[in-house]
């Protein structure tokens, strides 16, 4: 691959030397284009080497999580068995789960190795005016595909069948069907902590390593419940992230948003969300400013200074919805990015409203091309959505109280248990409208199809639209270049008769 990468330098090097000893006024416009030409080659080989690589652990990384969840079928099956056949099976258990720590370990090696290479790509220039500098993170920039908002694509039928294979569907009374991932009994993690943040003109966008990613950290909400641990409640609004944040002068925090804020669609939150719906010290996550933007679970500060860290900072969260969009603000860019020890990217958030969700984890994934970070994030609102259910509910939670410091305002609790009302009943006018029981599984997938389909269309008709703008644009540079050659050599012409 080196030799490769070489090949343009090589060439670049000839046409300069020749372009210095003819010392052509007309020729320093080409040979600063072919520079940048050069430069975005190389840059774009070792993007495209450096996706294959993060491709190769996405699929290790879910086939690790679905072994899990396999073995963690298999151990509750166990725990009702007795006598020999059991000691057997238990033993073939003991092999699988050494089996999958080792290959836990290797995937660990090979992403510290991935990361070291990810810091040593410089990432693409923002090319961000002052002002844009100066809001990137805290607020949301000017995006270009705001506008009505998108058909209704999917519904949480995706999320229930996808988040199976990892993890288990639970029904609760103040959530209804909650999620638990199979790695929850792994005491070092958390939600948003395997993966990494990056900046985007929606504010700060998180990039999740786990295969579950694409479902739980841009829809729904999630909640620590006391002695069941962290679980995840479905929503339909995406979002870069649903988080809380905090700031400090040597320190990032962020939590996950609780499930109460569901009741509030498209409401503003601000530095008041913490005490306001009890977010605590032990639903953060932390990390020194200086390495916010690296591996945060690689980064991550031990969870007992937690409190030390809360009082420490301040909440900064600004996440609010502008032309149908979440901008979820949090850091200013400019300051992280000024401490930090690495260079932070900035991208241009493509959001694709139409693809099948839930189908394909792997499919799913974020995708970056240059100053451009392509997301799925489809329209999932569907009316009936309250009336769906998972396939498989491993059992029923009893208690879903939340681990909080103070109990909530009891309007707040209200809201919520309102809300989910309203949607059951939403739900049932849907099915009557759908024609029925009877008929509505047939026609919620047909629905949806045309959905999509219409979607589809949409996005095929808006890319045409944008490839003749840039053919346009293209078509004219030509002229403009010759423009600008001619006044170069016109300037060259005065500047020899003066000096004759």
């Amino acid at each position: 691959m080196k030799s490769s990468s070489l090949v343009p330098f090589t060439v670049l090097a000839v046409l300069l030397t020749s372009a210095c000893n003819k010392q052509s006024p007309a020729a320093d416009p080409k040979i600063a284009e072919l520079e940048r030409t050069t430069n975005a080659a190389v840059e774009r080989q070792q993007q495209l080497e450096q996706q294959l690589a993060e491709q190769k652990l996405a699929a290790e990384r879910d086939a690790i999580e679905r072994e899990r969840m396999q073995l963690d079928e298999a151990r509750s099956g166990l725990d009702r068995q007795q006598g020999d056949a059991a000691a057997a099976d238990a033993d073939k258990l003991r092999q699988r789960e050494e089996a999958l720590a080792a290959r836990e370990g290797k995937l660990a090696q090979l992403q510290s190795s991935l990361d070291e290479k990810q810091s040593e790509i410089a990432p693409p220039d923002p090319r961000l005016s002052e002002r844009e500098r100066n809001l990137a993170g805290s607020d949301g920039l000017d995006f270009h595909d705001a506008g009505e908002a998108p058909a209704v694509v999917g519904d949480y039928g995706m999320f229930y069948d996808s988040l199976t294979a990892y993890g288990s569907w639970f029904e609760t009374p103040d959530y209804g069907y909650v999620w638990q991932p199979a790695i929850v009994r792994d005491d070092t993690w958390r939600p948003y902590l395997r993966g990494r943040w990056v900046c985007s003109d929606r504010g700060w966008t998180w990039l999740s390593g786990e295969p579950f990613g694409w479902a739980t950290y841009h829809y729904g909400r999630w909640a620590l419940i006391r002695r069941q641990g962290w679980v995840w409640v479905p929503g339909s609004e995406w979002a870069p992230s649903w988080v809380s944040w905090r700031y400090g002068d040597s320190h990032v925090g962020w939590a996950p948003l609780p499930p109460e804020t569901l009741a509030y669609r498209d409401h503003h939150w601000d530095s008041s969300v913490d005490a306001t719906f009890g977010i605590g010290a032990r639903w953060f996550n932390f990390v020194e400013t200086r390495h916010f933007g690296g591996p945060a679970n690689r980064y991550c500060l031990p969870f007992s200074q937690n409190n030390n860290f809360f009082q420490q900072t301040v909440n900064i969260t600004n996440i609010y919805v502008r032309d149908h969009q979440v901008i979820c603000g949090g850091p200013k860019y400019r300051e992280v990015s000024e401490r930090s020890d690495r260079p932070l990217p900035f991208y241009r958030l493509e959001l694709d409203r139409h693809g099948n969700p839930g189908r394909d984890t792997l499919a799913m994934r974020p995708q970056i091309e240059g100053d451009r970070l392509r997301v799925t994030a489809p329209n999932m609102d569907a009316a009936w959505n309250a009336s769906l259910r998972p396939n498989k509910v491993r059992a029923r939670m009893d208690s879903s109280v939340a681990d909080r410091p103070a109990a909530l305002n009891p309007e707040i609790t209200d809201r919520f248990r309102q809300s989910r009302e309203d949607n059951r009943s939403k739900a049932e006018q849907s099915i009557k409208d759908l024609g029925g029981r009877e008929t509505f599984n047939q026609h919620r997938v047909e629905q949806l199809v045309a959905n999509r389909r219409q979607a589809e269309q949409a996005a095929r008709q808006q890319q045409q639209d944008a490839a003749k703008a840039q053919g346009e644009q293209t078509r004219q540079q030509p002229q403009q270049q010759q423009g600008e050659a001619n006044n170069q050599r016109d300037q060259a012409r005065k500047q020899q008769t003066a000096q004759t």
